[in-house]
């Protein structure tokens, strides 16, 4: 496949269940994160390639086999869609004083996790995406 710079790709997993999603959720006041690891049945990114590093390092993802993670660390780029959850964990990172209280209220699962976090004062921060194992790339329509 040939890969241009400034042109728009889907990539998306070969196989199901191989899209996870990990968010950060920060506590600004007491700077500590919780993670929710979520694993997709299906989902797509769109890269859009910025310079030659970029063109190679989207090449080179092809050969990406099983067990490896594709990881979106490109200029541009922008979630697709991702669908039919399979999983979710939660992560907490360091020592928090209401562990115990917000595990509980997770295992509930009668709210939302983000929901349950913006009680206990934490905001979205980041999200990383990993495709695992083989993955498809195809030119996007703009």
């Amino acid at each position: 496949m040939e890969i241009k710079i400034g042109t728009r790709y889907q990539v998306s997993p070969k196989w199901k269940k191989s899209f996870e999603e990990l968010e950060s959720f920060r506590n600004y006041d007491t700077n500590k994160f919780i993670g929710v690891r979520t694993l997709w049945r299906g989902g797509s990114i769109f890269v859009t390639p910025q310079n030659e590093e970029e063109v190679q390092d989207l090449k080179d993802s092809l050969e990406q086999k099983d067990g490896e993670a594709f990881e979106p660390c490109y200029d541009v780029w922008e979630l697709g869609d991702c669908w039919d959850g399979v999983s979710e964990d939660i992560e907490f990172y360091g020592d928090h004083e209401n562990e115990e209280t917000i595990q509980e209220k997770y295992e509930e699962g009668d709210d939302f996790t983000s929901s349950i976090l913006e009680e206990f004062g934490f905001e979205p921060d980041d999200l990383e995406v990993f495709i695992w194992n083989e993955i498809e790339i195809e030119e996007a329509a703009e």
